[in-house]
């Protein structure tokens, strides 16, 4: 996402209904489709944003719904999705940190 993450922070602010602003953002390596991010804040808050091309949203959406289906039998832990989105050229989803 290339350094602009205000909208991000803004998107996430409103979908927890509380002011977020991200304190530190790291790049982790693992996948090879998607850049990743785990993000935090002072109140040592902890996400993990995936980003990839605007175009690129409805894989982002399948993989919110897919993770929500997961978690309702509670048998397996999975991580909670926590919003998509776009900002910019980017869309992305953003996950709780495990």
């Amino acid at each position: 996402m290339n350094g602009n993450w205000k909208d991000t922070e803004r998107q996430l602010s409103q979908i927890l209904g509380r002011d977020i602003l991200f304190s530190s953002v790291q790049a982790m390596g693992g996948g090879c489709i998607n850049q990743a991010w785990k993000v935090s804040n002072k109140e040592n808050e902890h996400w993990f944003i995936k980003s990839n091309q605007k175009a690129l949203l409805p894989m982002f959406e399948a993989e919110f719904h897919g993770l929500l289906e997961l978690s309702k039998p509670e048998s397996i832990r999975v991580p909670k999705p926590v919003h998509y989105g776009f900002s910019g050229q980017h869309s992305f989803l953003i996950l709780e940190y495990v």
